[in-house]
């Protein structure tokens, strides 16, 4: 629904920072502020395209990865629209960890990465193991789990 991201860069805009806020398309956005940029998205790709590109060309001080990314992709683009009527198979391969490669990707090297690691129903000791397992992958100075 994006209201995790919206919440936190209201409070950000409200204590002086500027706010890059990337947003999937219909999701929640913060209301309009002269430090507020968006960045729409539509896949994982895109947002991974405008995310990793954002991070080489500006000097970002944190990054706050709260976007609950697909863990999966197509594994083909289709360039038209598919006939229906008929039956369809589509494969799904892994998704690109974009959380993964937030810090080889920023140009500041002192960048602090915060990310989300949130699961439903699961037990405080395998979200801790989650979380620790994504601290390792990611580089993720702190992970909310």
């Amino acid at each position: 629904t994006g209201a995790t991201g919206r919440t936190i860069a209201e409070h950000l805009l409200q204590r002086g920072h500027e706010v890059s806020y990337f947003h999937g398309e219909g999701t929640q956005t913060p209301p309009a502020h002269e430090r507020l940029t968006l960045h729409p998205y539509i896949s994982a790709r895109d947002l991974e395209h405008s995310l990793l590109t954002h991070l080489r060309t500006h000097k970002i001080d944190v990054v706050i990865h709260s976007a609950a990314v697909s863990d999966y992709t197509l594994s083909t683009r289709f360039a038209t629209k598919l006939d229906s009527g008929r039956p369809l198979r589509l494969d799904l391969v892994p998704a690109p960890k974009i959380v993964q490669q937030i810090r080889k990707a920023s140009q500041n090297p002192n960048t602090r990465l915060i990310a989300f690691k949130l699961t439903h129903e699961t037990p405080r000791e395998d979200r801790l193991t989650r979380a620790r397992a994504l601290i390792d992958q990611s580089g993720a100075d702190l992970v909310v789990a």
